[in-house]
């Protein structure tokens, strides 16, 4: 039996049918294949959607997941992707979407031309909001069986109404199911309008090796870490450079620039070069918050206000 253990970052492990993981890879025993391929569609899948009882699946082409203050917004059939994130009424996010090349292709696609094979929320704190979306792609063409897929999971965690606060855990699992090694680049391309406008103070890539993106605006910043592996290239830009060049017709490298200066209309993207034998997996781990941050100002009356109080305690009697 495959069991589920989740934690901040919404990470899983199977124990049951022969799989270990080696850092973000999972290779299959020598049998567990032949399994698989007879039952793939029932495949593990993260805790949100462990209880299949308590899951809405359907073949509807959007979807929204709920918890306190925040809520998040998916249209699976088009780029659109997650087209909002919003925190106290205040929708943050334009796009944050992916795409994939596979080693014979001449440029990219976005994972919705793929087919669709699962995809539903379910509420896994059990508060009556359905905080938690999966959806799993995969290359069928005429196949019983995919040549390989791409899982996206997503648990939004709210915070007390006012707070400003959000966060949302990502996990991605691309599985080779093919006979063949797959190689395959797999891009995350964002797109945070902060405090609901197209205009930001601040785009940086930081962490060595580089996976973290922050990006920041009056009052507001939305951060993301990519917990396991970091990528192999990133790029930060301007609005619409980076998706135009997976729109395009010829293929794509990030570029590995970590800041562009501003203000502007600020774009991130992360890529994994990825090289599967058959019968394995890869699996990427992602944390995304928004939060409040004072302005320069409050912070500056913090300061002189701590120093004030350290001051006070030096004086003597």
């Amino acid at each position: 039996m495959s069991t589920v253990s989740p934690d901040q970052h919404m990470s899983w492990t199977i124990e049951g049918n022969k799989v270990c993981q080696e850092g973000s890879r999972i290779q299959r025993g020598e049998n567990s294949m032949k399994r698989k391929l007879k039952k793939w569609t029932g495949s593990v899948m993260l805790v949100a959607v462990a209880s299949i009882a308590t899951v809405s699946t359907t073949q509807a082409a959007t979807f929204t997941i709920t918890d306190q203050n925040s809520r998040a917004s998916f249209d699976t059939t088009s780029q659109n992707g997650m087209y909002e994130w919003v925190v106290d009424g205040v929708n943050h996010l334009s796009q944050e979407w992916f795409w994939y090349r596979t080693g014979s292709m001449t440029s990219e696609l976005s994972v919705d031309t793929l087919d669709i094979l699962v995809q539903g929320t379910t509420d896994t704190n059990f508060d009556g909001d359905h905080d938690t979306f999966y959806i799993r792609y995969g290359d069928l063409n005429d196949r019983q069986v995919p040549a390989f897929t791409i899982e996206l999971a997503f648990r939004i965690d709210g915070a007390l109404n006012g707070t400003g606060i959000s966060d949302i855990g990502e996990q991605i699992t691309i599985t080779n199911f093919s006979d063949n090694d797959l190689d395959i680049k797999f891009f995350q391309y964002n797109d945070a309008d902060l405090n609901g406008g197209s205009t930001d103070t601040s785009i940086n890539i930081m962490g060595s090796p580089e996976n973290t993106a922050r990006q920041e605006d009056t009052g507001v910043q939305v951060h993301e870490t990519v917990v396991t592996p970091a990528p192999n290239h990133y790029e930060a830009g301007l609005f619409s450079a980076t998706r135009d060049s997976l729109n395009d017709n010829n293929t794509t490298t990030l570029n590995d620039v970590n800041s562009v200066a501003g203000p502007g209309d600020f774009t991130w993207a992360f890529q994994w070069d990825i090289l599967l034998d058959s019968e394995e997996a890869f699996q990427i781990s992602k944390d995304k918050n928004i939060a409040a941050v004072p302005a320069p100002a409050a912070a500056l009356l913090g300061v002189l206000g701590l120093a004030l109080v350290r001051v006070t305690k030096r004086r003597p009697n």
